[in-house]
């Protein structure tokens, strides 16, 4: 063993080389908040793409033009907030327009 090696590390203590409580739990704390923040993103995300998606089948549905474009409008820029206005609004995308099955 090198004999400098003593010497070297006289003066080291050992609180330096131990973790505090507060460097423990503020690692738990980042570790559960980013847990949290990418699960609540993943969240968003999906609702605001199915969002998207059930503003443009609506497009298809018996409603008036005003409520079509806001609907699409809400999905785009909101997301997961057009589910509210779908929830609210009875007279959106409720059943489908009447077909004309006869000829003339």
């Amino acid at each position: 063993m090198d004999p400098m090696y003593n010497e070297r590390f006289a003066n080291d203590k050992k609180e330096d080389l131990t973790l505090s409580d507060s460097t423990i739990l503020g690692g738990i704390f980042s570790i559960s908040f980013t847990i949290w923040f990418i699960l609540l993103l993943t969240i968003w995300l999906v609702g605001g793409i199915t969002a998207f998606i059930a503003s443009i089948v609506c497009m298809f549905y018996n409603s008036s033009i005003t409520d079509k474009i806001f609907g699409f409008l809400l999905a785009f820029i909101f997301g997961p907030l057009y589910w509210g206005f779908y929830i609210y609004k009875a007279s959106y995308c409720n059943k489908f327009p009447p077909v004309n099955y006869y000829y003339e």
